[in-house]
């Protein structure tokens, strides 16, 4: 009896063990599936200016739609130069201070990014992460070239 318990004890632990390792694999890809699906911020970040810093950072300006409500994970901006299948990490960040902001437009007078402005309008996207109150965290398409609107 007591080594069907023992047994019974320790196949659930290695189920729950593997259950647990496997959910923190699949934390980030399940949301990034749930950023493209329902995203929290509009992925046209639309650039109102340029400003060349030099040493290959950029300051933008700009606005983006937010639609869910959800809170800014602090320091998740990530810029990529290139695209989502082959791309190189970019350090960018906000340079505007937190604020709490619920759905509606969203605006930034300091986004520093390290790529020249040509870089930035063609071949690049960004991503931010939010919390919403699931296990994971909402990752969302910020801006990509393709889409992403210039109007200075």
């Amino acid at each position: 009896m007591f080594k069907y318990i023992h047994n019974a004890i320790l196949t659930a632990s290695i189920l729950i063990l593997t259950a647990t390792s496997v959910f923190s694999v699949a934390k980030g890809p399940i949301g990034v599936l749930e950023g493209a699906i329902f995203p929290v911020v509009d992925p046209t970040l639309t650039i109102i200016s340029y400003e060349n810093l030099g040493g290959g950072e950029t300051k933008l300006a700009g606005y983006a739609g937010k639609v869910r409500n959800c809170n800014y994970i602090l320091d998740s901006l990530e810029w990529y130069y290139g695209n989502e299948e082959r791309n190189v990490g970019v350090s960018a960040y906000f340079e505007d201070p937190p604020a709490i902001n619920s759905v509606g437009q969203l605006e930034w007078k300091s986004i520093i990014v390290g790529l020249s402005e040509k870089r930035i309008r063609e071949n690049s996207y960004a991503t931010v992460k939010h919390d919403c109150g699931f296990p994971w965290l909402t990752t969302s398409l910020f801006y990509i070239s393709e889409n992403g609107a210039y109007n200075g």
